[in-house]
């Protein structure tokens, strides 16, 4: 079975290492972006299975390149942030992410978001 893959864009180097190293730890094909234009640029090549996106970014922020992902597929994606709710976050009720977690997070209830994600996509 292939693995599945994951992009993720955040603009914090510390937390894309540790990430990306945990979720290749745990069976991801892991590619990651410092920002959002970054992130676009490799949805197309990379055609993952899930978008763990920050919600705060430079250059491009989350909830904008939400709603490009949107405009070309159906690509699940997480949206994390130092945000304690998406209500704090959201700009547009209507360019909603598929899940919602905040910084920090346990391990295993990202891994477990991921997994509930991924398999939604496979139904």
């Amino acid at each position: 079975m292939a693995k599945k893959r994951l992009l993720l864009v955040d603009d914090d180097p510390l937390f894309l290492k540790a990430i990306t190293r945990m979720l290749k730890d745990n069976g991801y094909d892991v590619r990651s972006a410092q920002n959002g234009k970054q992130g676009l640029e490799l949805l197309d090549e990379f055609n993952p299975d899930l978008v763990v996106l920050d919600a705060v970014m430079p250059v491009m922020d989350g909830f904008a390149v939400l709603q490009t992902i949107r405009a070309q597929c159906d690509i699940p994606v997480l949206m994390i942030s130092g945000y304690a709710s998406l209500n704090e976050a959201i700009a547009d009720p209507d360019n909603i992410p598929d899940s919602y977690m905040t910084k920090p997070f346990h391990k295993q209830d990202f891994l477990d978001a991921i997994a509930y994600l991924i398999s939604c996509e496979e139904e």
